[in-house]
């Protein structure tokens, strides 16, 4: 460093240091950011490249300009470094301030082979496909082409990790939709490849970084602006601050938390905001501004707005009415249907198929080593537990080593030993047990019944019968796939089936026919010639995810002293069912 800043400016680096050089930070951490360049990145990359493989990666702290800039000295230059550049998007809090200027950093850094992103690894474990698929357009609206589904691949990992959980296998009952989640990432890998012209060019925050670093400025000050101008739907670029240009379409942020464009100091992003025409391509019916849609306006004229927050509404997209649902994502290629059109409502009652045994966890928390069943009626269930534990029913020692094939999955045949069937009674057993982790219980129990968790200072399981029955609106929690049957008339000029308010991965079966699968809204399903005019079967097959074998997860997060249980948001239960089902004419 001595030699280096002695190049840089003439002057002695340790003198410049005791004595408060006014230019010192600036050029010391121009230097640090060179040297994380041409000694860390450089090098791997240039290994990589002639061994015929590409580098990638992230570093610390890409969304916190102040902390990347103390630990890299330039951000923006240590990424660039890479083949494919990336960044860490494993929070899944789609709603954090941060968000828009994390991947705000993958598109300044971005280059031939586009972007990448670290994606999923907090989970939840009952995050949706709807979630995913909004996360990777949300990522491709900045140049991300290439998504990281950072995850464990079998249950053992939750032995090491124990506060967090996002499986990728089939131990999830939905993990066949997974196919569809990568025909997702295909297309919107695609739109990262289009251009888009910024109206407003944004230089990184490096300078004030710098000039702050023995006081450092809070990092809200540049995500409000990023966010502002979201909201407003002004295209924006990040750009390096070392090559953002002096114009009156470049905003830098001043040392006195001001925005600077064109030579002018604007005090709020407001005002930045008002320097704009107000021409947004999607707004509430009411013609406002929208929060939580992100809105990327390609150079050809298409179109892609994300819902990364916002409620679950219809809006005017371009002048049209479009339902968006939670995570919702809408492209100008999408199909008319996503507007309204002429629905009529579907009455019916449906017969409930369950292609396998129900499975929940025995809840113990913290130090607990009691649990409660509570039988509304006899039952015969089995019980799973967990290798190297002991488990006793009403104080009996519980006997292990059926091997239940068909009852466990792949990636629990290993960990877990299961009893043969056991009747439980009508009334209320004490279950004992230790050890119990969030995402690798004790104790497991499966049956044909429906259960619902009661917390407490002793926490049960409340077992009753399933429904055979289903009405539209119900909405039930279950595990694994459940079908719903009903015999109904096709009227001759319907055109599709829509299945409203869901967000399981679904299939549809006319006549036992597959008609289509569908990971995330909208649910609509093509219907052609030979069912029109008909009396058909229909089938709605519906897979759940893992979340509800973990039981009441909420109820862990808050009174778990042992675990910090990270994840955003923790997992919720998971529902089968629709609140409408509609045909589309």
């Amino acid at each position: 460093m001595d030699d280096d800043y002695c190049k840089c400016c003439g002057r002695n680096f340790l003198d410049d240091l005791k004595n408060g050089y006014e230019e010192f930070y600036n050029i010391a951490f121009s230097l640090i950011g060179k040297r994380v360049k041409n000694c860390f990145f450089d090098k791997i990359t240039s290994w990589c490249e002639s061994h015929g493989v590409k580098s990638t990666g992230h570093i610390i702290y890409e969304e916190l300009p102040f902390n990347g800039t103390k630990n890299y000295g330039d951000v923006l230059g240590a990424l660039s470094s890479l083949s494919i550049p990336g960044v860490d998007e494993i929070d899944t809090n789609l709603a954090s301030k941060s968000i828009l200027f994390l991947y705000s950093v993958a598109q300044a850094v971005s280059g031939d082979n586009g972007a990448m992103a670290e994606l999923f690894a907090l989970g939840p474990c009952d995050m949706t496909y709807a979630k995913k698929k909004c996360m990777m357009y949300l990522a491709s609206c900045f140049k991300v082409c290439k998504f990281f589904i950072i995850s464990h691949l079998d249950m053992r990992g939750n032995a090491i990790i124990k506060d967090y959980f996002n499986i990728a296998s089939s131990d999830q009952p939905d993990f066949c939709g997974m196919k569809l989640l990568s025909e997702t990432a295909k297309i919107a890998a695609e739109y990262s490849k289009k251009d888009f012209e910024p109206e407003l060019y944004v230089a990184y925050p490096q300078d004030i970084c710098v000039r702050n670093y023995k006081a450092p400025i809070k990092d809200d000050f540049y995500f409000e602006l990023i966010n502002h101008l979201a909201k407003h739907q002004i295209q924006f670029k990040l750009v390096p601050f070392d090559l953002a240009e002096k114009n009156d379409r470049t905003l830098y942020f001043t040392q006195d938390l001001k925005y600077e464009i064109g030579g002018i100091k604007y005090t709020t992003p407001t005002e930045v905001c008002e320097l704009f025409e107000k021409k947004c391509r999607v707004t509430t019916l009411n013609g406002d501004l929208c929060d939580g849609i992100f809105v990327r306006e390609y150079s050809d004229g298409s179109l892609v707005a994300v819902n990364h927050f916002g409620n679950a509404d219809t809006y005017l997209i371009d002048g049209k009415k479009v339902f968006l649902d939670e995570f919702g994502v809408y492209t100008a290629e999408a199909d008319d249907t996503l507007c309204y059109d002429k629905r009529q409502e579907i009455e019916t009652d449906f017969d409930i198929t369950y292609y396998n045994s129900n499975a929940i966890r025995a809840m113990f928390v913290d130090e607990q080593t009691d649990s409660q069943i509570i039988c509304e009626k006899d039952f015969n269930v089995i019980f799973a537990v967990r290798k190297g534990e002991t488990a006793c029913l009403d104080g009996k020692p519980l006997t292990l080593g059926c091997k239940n094939n068909a009852l466990l999955s792949c990636g629990m045949k290993d960990l877990y030993l299961t009893t043969d069937s056991i009747k439980l009674e009508k009334g209320r057993h004490i279950l004992s047990s230790a050890n119990d982790v969030r995402y690798l219980p004790s104790v497991l129990l499966f049956g044909d019944f429906t259960a619902k968790s009661i917390s407490g200072d002793v926490c049960s399981l409340e077992l009753d019968i399933r429904n055979k029955v289903y009405k539209i609106g119900q909405k039930f929690t279950d595990f694994g796939v459940v079908e719903f049957g009903s015999k109904l008339l096709v009227p001759s000029d319907a055109n599709a089936i829509e299945i409203y308010r869901t967000n399981l991965y679904t299939k549809l079966y006319v006549n036992d026919v597959l008609i289509g699968e569908k990971i995330a809204s909208p649910y609509i399903f093509y219907l052609d010639d030979r069912f029109k005019g008909k009396n058909v079967t229909l089938k709605i097959v519906q897979h759940s995810n893992i979340g509800n074998m973990f039981g009441d997860v909420e109820y862990f997060r808050d009174a778990s002293k042992t675990a910090q249980w990270k994840g955003a948001p923790v997992p919720k239960r998971t529902y089968f069912g629709f609140d409408k089902i509609n045909f589309i004419f």
